[in-house]
C-alpha cells in the first residue's frame, strides 16, 4: 500500500506531541507496513508492538522492522486487534500509555478487485467500534490514543469516544491547502480529565504547492531534504 502524506503527518503529529512525555509502551492497531511505529521508535525509547491483520502487510512490516535501527524494540503482530494479546511489562500489564490508529476509512463503500487494498481502505474488517474496544482494553488510566480519520468519521467516532468516558486533549484538523475543506482531522484521547484541550488547523500546502512551515517543521526528522 502507498504511503500517504496524512499518515507521515500523523505521526510526525504525535512524534511532536510525546516528546515532552514519551511513552514507555506504544501499540500501532492496524499498522499496514509499519511505517507509524518506525517514527515513533525514531523518535522514543519505547517499546512497540504493531498489530496487523493482513498477512502480506505483516510480513512488509515485520521486514522492515527487523532492517531498521530500533529493531529491538519493534515487534509486528499477526492478526485482528479483537484477539490481539498484549505481554506483560513490568507494572504495566497488558496496557500501554500511547495508542496510535490510523485505521480504514470508507464504511460499506463498494469493494474492489484486490482484497489487500479492500483491508487497507474499508473498515469491515477493522470497524470503529472494534477500535474503541481495542482503546478501552489497552490504554492506562492516563495514556494517550491518537487517531486519525476523514472529517464526518471523526466526528462519528468522537462520539462513540465521549460516551465510553473519554476525554479530548487534542483537536487537528488537517487541510490540503487554504481554503480547501478539511480532508482529515486528527484528534487524541483520554480516559482521564483533560483540562484545556489543544486544537490547531494545519495546512499541508500553500496556494503556489509549497509545503507550509508548519507541515516542515512536523517532517523535518522524517522527510529527507526537508527543513523544519
Amino acid at each position: 500500500m502507498k504511503i500517504t502524506t496524512d499518515a507521515c503527518l500523523f505521526g510526525g503529529v504525535v512524534a511532536e506531541q510525546v516528546k515532552n512525555n514519551p511513552p514507555r509502551r506504544v501499540l500501532d492497531i492496524g499498522t499496514g507496513t509499519g511505517v507509524l511505529s518506525m517514527m515513533m521508535a525514531q523518535t522514543t525509547e519505547a517499546i512497540i508492538d504493531a498489530v496487523e491483520l493482513d498477512r502480506a502487510a505483516w510480513m512488509q512490516a515485520s521486514a522492515n522492522f527487523s532492517q531498521s535501527a530500533w529493531n529491538d524494540r519493534l515487534n509486528a503482530h499477526f492478526g485482528p486487534i479483537q484477539s490481539f494479546k498484549a505481554t506483560n511489562f513490568e507494572d504495566m500489564g497488558e496496557r500501554y500509555d500511547l495508542i496510535i490508529c490510523n485505521p480504514p476509512f470508507f464504511k460499506n463503500h463498494l469493494r474492489g478487485e484486490e482484497e489487500s487494498r479492500n483491508r487497507a481502505l474499508h473498515n469491515n474488517d477493522l470497524p470503529l467500534e472494534d477500535v474503541l474496544e481495542g482503546l478501552q482494553k489497552f490504554i492506562t488510566p492516563t495514556g494517550l490514543a491518537y487517531v486519525l480519520l476523514p472529517y464526518h468519521e471523526m466526528i462519528n467516532f468522537s462520539g462513540m469516544m465521549e460516551e465510553a468516558g473519554f476525554h479530548e486533549v487534542l483537536e487537528m484538523p488537517l487541510f490540503t491547502q487554504p481554503g480547501k475543506p478539511v480532508f482529515r482531522t486528527i484528534k487524541a484521547f483520554s480516559p482521564s480529565s483533560a483540562g484545556v484541550k489543544h486544537k490547531e488547523n494545519v495546512v499541508i500546502k500553500d496556494p503556489d504547492q509549497v509545503y507550509t512551515w508548519r507541515f516542515s517543521s512536523l517532517m523535518k526528522d522524517f522527510y529527507m531534504n526537508m527543513k523544519g
